[in-house]
Protein backbone atom coordinates (compact mmCIF):
# COMPACT_ATOMS: atom_id res chain seq x y z
CA UNK A 1 0.00 0.00 0.00
CA UNK A 2 1.32 2.96 -1.26
CA UNK A 3 1.48 6.28 1.54
CA UNK A 4 -0.29 9.34 0.83
CA UNK A 5 1.66 12.66 1.97
CA UNK A 6 -0.42 15.31 4.34
CA UNK A 7 -1.79 18.25 2.84
CA UNK A 8 0.44 19.92 4.73
CA UNK A 9 4.30 19.13 5.71
CA UNK A 10 5.09 20.45 9.59
CA UNK A 11 8.16 21.62 9.94
CA UNK A 12 11.26 19.20 10.99
CA UNK A 13 10.51 20.58 14.95
CA UNK A 14 7.12 20.35 14.91
CA UNK A 15 7.59 16.56 13.25
CA UNK A 16 9.82 15.85 16.34
CA UNK A 17 7.37 17.86 18.96
CA UNK A 18 4.61 15.71 17.15
CA UNK A 19 6.50 12.74 18.02
CA UNK A 20 7.18 13.25 21.90
CA UNK A 21 3.62 13.89 21.92
CA UNK A 22 2.20 10.72 20.30
CA UNK A 23 4.63 8.83 22.87
CA UNK A 24 3.22 10.47 26.26
CA UNK A 25 -0.12 10.06 24.98
CA UNK A 26 -0.15 6.43 23.94
CA UNK A 27 -1.51 7.02 20.28
CA UNK A 28 1.27 3.87 19.00
CA UNK A 29 -1.32 4.59 16.04
CA UNK A 30 0.11 7.91 14.62
CA UNK A 31 3.68 6.94 14.69
CA UNK A 32 3.48 5.73 11.00
CA UNK A 33 1.94 9.29 9.90
CA UNK A 34 4.87 10.76 11.55
CA UNK A 35 7.91 8.28 10.90
CA UNK A 36 8.96 7.68 6.98
CA UNK A 37 8.53 3.75 5.61
CA UNK A 38 12.50 4.30 5.00
CA UNK A 39 12.95 5.22 8.14
CA UNK A 40 16.43 4.42 9.97
CA UNK A 41 17.04 3.79 13.81
CA UNK A 42 20.03 3.81 15.35
CA UNK A 43 20.48 3.66 19.14
CA UNK A 44 17.55 3.03 20.91
CA UNK A 45 16.83 0.01 18.56
CA UNK A 46 18.31 -0.76 15.47
CA UNK A 47 16.60 -1.07 12.12
CA UNK A 48 13.17 0.05 10.79
CA UNK A 49 9.95 1.69 11.65
CA UNK A 50 8.31 -1.79 12.17
CA UNK A 51 11.43 -2.41 15.13
CA UNK A 52 11.01 0.79 16.25
CA UNK A 53 7.18 0.58 17.18
CA UNK A 54 7.58 -2.71 18.77
CA UNK A 55 10.71 -1.25 20.69
CA UNK A 56 8.32 1.45 22.13
CA UNK A 57 5.67 -0.92 22.83
CA UNK A 58 7.90 -3.09 24.83
CA UNK A 59 9.26 0.14 26.65
CA UNK A 60 5.64 1.90 27.62
CA UNK A 61 4.80 -1.98 28.59
CA UNK A 62 7.43 -2.05 31.08
CA UNK A 63 7.52 1.77 31.70
CA UNK A 64 3.19 2.48 31.67
CA UNK A 65 3.55 5.70 32.98
CA UNK A 66 6.67 7.06 31.06
CA UNK A 67 7.10 10.77 30.06
CA UNK A 68 9.51 11.83 27.61
CA UNK A 69 10.12 15.73 28.23
CA UNK A 70 11.92 17.55 25.48
CA UNK A 71 13.80 19.87 27.61
CA UNK A 72 15.75 21.38 24.61
CA UNK A 73 15.25 21.28 21.16
CA UNK A 74 17.35 22.40 18.35
CA UNK A 75 16.36 22.55 15.05
CA UNK A 76 19.17 23.16 11.53
CA UNK A 77 17.27 22.60 8.40
CA UNK A 78 16.11 19.19 8.08
CA UNK A 79 18.17 18.42 11.55
CA UNK A 80 16.63 18.25 14.51
CA UNK A 81 18.25 17.75 18.03
CA UNK A 82 16.64 16.64 21.24
CA UNK A 83 17.60 16.70 25.06
CA UNK A 84 15.31 14.57 27.14
CA UNK A 85 14.40 13.86 30.06
CA UNK A 86 12.98 9.95 30.54
CA UNK A 87 10.90 9.92 33.66
CA UNK A 88 8.32 6.98 34.58
CA UNK A 89 7.98 3.75 37.18
CA UNK A 90 8.93 0.24 36.00
CA UNK A 91 6.01 -2.34 35.82
CA UNK A 92 7.10 -5.24 34.05
CA UNK A 93 10.63 -6.81 33.18
CA UNK A 94 12.80 -4.57 31.39
CA UNK A 95 15.92 -6.04 30.08
CA UNK A 96 15.67 -9.01 32.04
CA UNK A 97 15.30 -6.42 35.22
CA UNK A 98 11.91 -6.16 37.47
CA UNK A 99 12.70 -3.60 40.13
CA UNK A 100 8.93 -2.19 40.21
CA UNK A 101 11.44 1.57 41.07
CA UNK A 102 10.93 5.03 39.76
CA UNK A 103 13.83 6.61 36.59
CA UNK A 104 14.53 9.64 35.62
CA UNK A 105 16.92 9.09 32.37
CA UNK A 106 18.66 11.69 30.27
CA UNK A 107 18.73 11.24 26.63
CA UNK A 108 19.33 12.93 23.29
CA UNK A 109 17.56 12.12 20.04
CA UNK A 110 19.04 12.91 16.80
CA UNK A 111 16.37 13.35 13.97
CA UNK A 112 16.43 13.72 10.34
CA UNK A 113 12.80 15.11 8.77
CA UNK A 114 12.38 14.48 5.46
CA UNK A 115 9.11 15.01 3.47
CA UNK A 116 7.52 15.92 6.87
CA UNK A 117 8.25 12.41 8.31
CA UNK A 118 11.20 11.26 10.71
CA UNK A 119 13.25 9.67 8.45
CA UNK A 120 15.98 8.60 10.28
CA UNK A 121 17.03 8.87 14.30
CA UNK A 122 20.35 8.22 16.41
CA UNK A 123 18.61 8.23 20.13
CA UNK A 124 21.46 7.75 22.87
CA UNK A 125 19.72 7.17 26.37
CA UNK A 126 21.85 6.72 29.37
CA UNK A 127 22.17 3.55 30.11
CA UNK A 128 24.66 3.44 32.92
CA UNK A 129 21.88 5.60 34.89
CA UNK A 130 18.89 3.34 33.81
CA UNK A 131 20.94 0.04 35.07
CA UNK A 132 22.18 2.12 38.10
CA UNK A 133 18.48 3.25 39.05
CA UNK A 134 16.99 -0.01 38.61
CA UNK A 135 19.81 -2.54 40.08
CA UNK A 136 21.28 -0.11 42.85
CA UNK A 137 24.51 0.39 41.31
CA UNK A 138 26.30 3.03 43.85
CA UNK A 139 29.60 4.45 43.03
CA UNK A 140 30.55 1.86 40.69
CA UNK A 141 30.03 -0.99 42.75
CA UNK A 142 26.56 -3.24 42.01
CA UNK A 143 23.90 -3.41 45.09
CA UNK A 144 21.70 -6.55 43.89
CA UNK A 145 22.19 -10.09 42.14
CA UNK A 146 21.09 -9.03 38.84
CA UNK A 147 23.74 -6.26 38.48
CA UNK A 148 26.66 -8.61 40.28
CA UNK A 149 25.46 -11.22 37.53
CA UNK A 150 26.48 -8.70 35.08
CA UNK A 151 29.80 -8.02 36.01
CA UNK A 152 30.55 -12.24 36.07
CA UNK A 153 29.95 -12.12 33.20
CA UNK A 154 32.11 -9.41 31.73
CA UNK A 155 29.30 -7.57 30.32
CA UNK A 156 29.37 -4.73 33.26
Amino acid sequence: MRETHREHCLEPQAVANALYTMINARRLGEFDHLVHRRFEGHGFAEGGREEWKRALRSLLRAFPDLDVSPEQILTIDQHVVARLKYHGTQRRSFAGVRSGRSITVAGVDLHVVRDGRIASTWSLIDLLSLAGQLTEIRDGRPGNASSRALNRNGSG
